[in-house]
């Protein structure tokens, strides 16, 4: 399948303030999660290695085939992927690189979510390359249950949870699709 052009209405919801589309009225709908909200702006990566998990609430079961960023300066690697309540990753691309200035997609493996408590985690290897992001405070986005660990490229079997010290959130999609009502 190919990166969604035009979603419909959804059932996802996510703390974060989540732009999230979905296809309720068809079977096999098609649809994306993304977190972080309007207003965004380009920002550098805050710590080198340092991985960010951003909360989402995923209302029912829903089978994620791709995740992306927006990239705004290229440089070096990162790594993305999706972590379950327990900080269990389920799906990572691996150390890939930064790709041009634009919509970065990594096709992950089709990984089948819901309902339930996950986290979209992403790690950039240094402090050069930018990527789109929402202004909103490393205070608050504690508040809203972010997290980060150092020493993450590639993303780890297992996360361990510290207090994420950098603003964002930065900007992560997924495509996905069910086969559920």
């Amino acid at each position: 399948m190919d990166f969604p052009g035009a979603p419909t209405p959804i059932v996802v919801v996510e703390p974060l303030g989540v732009h999230s589309s979905y296809g309720p009225e068809a079977p096999c709908g098609s649809g994306f999660i993304a977190t972080g909200q309007s207003g965004s702006t380009a920002g550098t990566w805050g710590a080198a290695n340092t991985a960010h998990f951003y909360p989402i609430i995923v209302q029912r079961q829903v089978t994620v085939y791709q995740m992306a960023v927006e990239v705004t300066t290229q440089s070096g690697n990162c790594d993305i992927g999706i972590y379950d309540e327990n900080f269990v990753r389920l799906v990572s691309m691996g150390s890939t690189a930064v790709a041009a200035a634009g919509v970065q997609v990594f096709n992950i493996a089709d990984t089948t979510i819901g309902p339930g408590i996950y986290y979209f985690a992403f790690v950039a290897s240094s402090t050069t390359p930018a990527f789109r992001r929402s202004a909103v405070s490393a205070p608050v986005l504690r508040t809203l249950g972010a997290f980060a660990q150092a020493s993450a490229l590639p993303l780890p079997s297992t996360a361990t949870p510290a207090a994420i010290s950098s603003a964002g959130p930065y900007l992560i999609s997924a495509s996905l699709y069910s086969a559920t009502m």
